[in-house]
């Protein structure tokens, strides 16, 4: 089951960023992969403990460990502190944002250590739990880190110019892995003292904007790379669709907020081998699409399934019985992207996947089953197209840390370096008084 078009800012051809040093600000990001990405499993060993090809690669991943930490203590003399030329205030608050970040990453790090020798899957479990508990603090530190260098910046540019360079390196890196975060201050800054920046940047803060629904940041970034040179087909498109965006999302926004006071959505929450995952189910515009998927979770479908195909500035998409995007649950629901209340595609939007006839090579509405995917941007020509059933309320940095993969092209399939990160669990937190079981068109329930 494949997706049946494709989005312009998904064909964009990616530009290669500048060959830099990593930032003291991106260590979060580093840290996460270099206590995780040694850890996912195998495409053929998702059925299986993977306890023993973890504990094979440990030590590779303590030695990465090793190399953040002291790319952290170099970067100490350059980022932690603030020179003489601010005054003794603004240097306090920085340093004091600076050792927040810095202790919740070492939060991070002993948890990785206290659960070093519990190779079991319940041991897994529990350190991954823990371990995403504490990524979200550093995140948020992480955060709060970047709104203070972003005020110091714009206090004194002249003065901060290695704080410049730190937020390049943020920004460029972040984005490169789909991460966007937290980047609106020090992409506004960036872009507000000084106009000269390369085009490479501004593209990615343009993404940064664009992700975050900050329209004019996006709008500002692209059109300034439009005056350089020309730019890609899709950014021209986005440009284009730019005050429709910001028409959707004030609707989504109000959507958000009468959900949230109604306080009655469906949750779940996914434990992936690169963090937790909540999300937030639309059940009064989806209903079919949220009844299977609980149905789904409450069977134990999900867990151990792969994130099969994770493309960048597109899609983490999961859910297939086979692992190569052809799989389902053995049923298929109707497809609701065509119900008068749909909601529209966000960063973090769960999106149920039809499937495409195949003799007439025409996208089937009512053959949606088991996949979904996660977008990684607004896909405004998906709008009305594709089903959206949820949203990420926690956790959306997950979605860069994410290995990327495409095992629907069977070369990737048979490399044997290619490893995909999976569901490890799914689990409903809440969901309303009544029973969760899809209206199926074909095929039968498990």
């Amino acid at each position: 089951m494949q997706l049946h078009s494709k989005h312009p800012l998904f064909e964009m051809p990616r530009r290669r960023l500048r060959d830099i040093s990593l930032a003291v600000g991106v260590v979060l990001v580093y840290a996460w992969s270099a206590h995780l990405n040694a850890q996912s499993p195998n495409p053929e060993m998702t059925g299986k403990t993977y306890t023993e090809e973890l504990r094979q690669q440990y030590a590779d991943a303590i030695n990465q460990e090793r190399t953040a930490q002291q790319i952290l203590a170099n970067r100490d003399r350059n980022f932690g502190v603030l020179t003489s030329d601010f005054p003794e205030s603004w240097r306090a608050k920085y340093t004091a944002a600076f050792e927040a970040f810095r202790e919740a990453v070492g939060k991070m790090q002993q948890v990785f250590l206290k659960h070093q020798v519990a190779w079991t899957q319940e041991g897994d479990r529990a350190r991954l739990e823990e371990y995403s508990l504490r990524f979200n603090e550093a995140q948020a530190q992480l955060d709060a880190w970047r709104k203070v260098t972003a005020d110091v910046y714009t206090f004194n540019p002249q003065a901060a110019e290695n704080l410049s360079e730190m937020m390049i390196e943020m920004i460029e890196r972040d984005v490169d892995r789909d991460i966007y975060e937290g980047l609106v201050p020090i992409a506004q800054a960036l872009i507000d003292h000084q106009a000269d920046r390369p085009t490479d940047l501004l593209e990615a803060i343009g993404y940064v904007g664009y992700a975050n629904n900050d329209h004019d940041l996006a709008e500002r970034a692209w059109n300034r790379w439009k005056e350089i040179q020309a730019v890609p087909a899709g950014i021209e498109l986005a440009l284009e669709k730019m005050d429709e965006q910001r028409v959707k999302w004030k609707e989504e926004l109000a959507r958000r907020d009468a959900d949230n006071k109604r306080n009655d959505n469906p949750q779940v929450a996914i434990l992936t081998s690169k963090g937790r995952i909540v999300v937030e189910l639309f059940e009064d515009e989806a209903p079919q699409a949220v009844a299977s998927f609980i149905f789904l979770v409450e069977q134990g479908f999900y867990d151990r399934k792969m994130f099969f195909r994770v493309v960048e500035r597109f899609a983490a998409q999961t859910g297939c019985e086979r692992g190569d995007g052809t799989g389902n649950a053995g049923y298929t629901i109707r497809g609701e992207m065509a119900n008068p209340n749909h909601r529209n595609i966000f960063r973090g939007s769960m999106v149920m996947l039809s499937g495409v006839d195949q003799e007439t090579n025409i996208p089937n509405p009512d053959s949606a089953s088991s996949q979904f995917l996660f977008s990684m941007l607004p896909q405004p020509l998906f709008d009305g197209q594709m089903t959206v059933f949820g949203r990420i309320i926690e956790g959306m940095p997950v979605l860069g840390a994410l290995q990327r993969v495409d095992f629907s092209k069977e070369e990737e399939r048979k490399d044997k370096s290619k490893r995909a990160d999976i569901i490890v669990e799914a689990s409903v937190i809440r969901k309303r008084d009544h029973a969760y079981v899809p209206e199926i068109v074909s095929g039968r329930l498990p």
